[in-house]
């Protein structure tokens, strides 16, 4: 989903692709449907900006004074053609409404693991194992 959405970004709005590293995130999903093209992006203000980071809980703000650099910067759109702005941001819209209902979904499921992780009778010596090691449950589940 993500690289179909990476694909249809490069033929109008390649410079989202530097701004954010994951894809596959909520603050992602959420910059895409607040600014869908260069041009929302840079019609907002700084503190706009910031304020939309900060509310989705991006607290370094040498990332937040980064990104706000480079959508300051970024320059004209790689395209204006309305034969292939308006079908690829409608492509990339419906995606972000998958990707959103998607994510959602792997919460949901990642707080179920962790409920029946923490059922489990080793739960306890599991707990002790992950203090040693960084993993989390759905992965250390996976190690048993």
């Amino acid at each position: 989903m993500t690289n179909r959405m990476t694909a249809a970004l490069k033929n109008f709005y390649p410079q989202v692709l530097d701004w954010f590293e994951d894809k596959d995130t909520q603050v992602f999903c959420d910059f895409m449907t607040q600014y869908p093209d260069l041009h929302c992006a840079q019609a907002a203000s700084a503190e706009e900006l910031t304020q939309f980071f900060q509310s989705h809980r991006v607290i370094r703000h040498s990332a937040i004074e980064r990104r706000i650099h480079q959508i300051q910067t970024a320059g004209t759109p790689l395209t204006e053609d309305p034969g292939i702005v308006k079908p690829m941001q409608w492509l990339v819209q419906t995606l972000v409404i998958q990707l959103k209902a998607l994510l959602h979904r792997l919460d949901e499921l990642n707080q179920t693991i962790e409920q029946l992780f923490q059922s489990l009778p080793d739960a306890a010596f599991s707990r002790l194992y992950q203090e040693q090691a960084p993993f989390s449950p759905s992965i250390a589940g996976c190690l048993w």
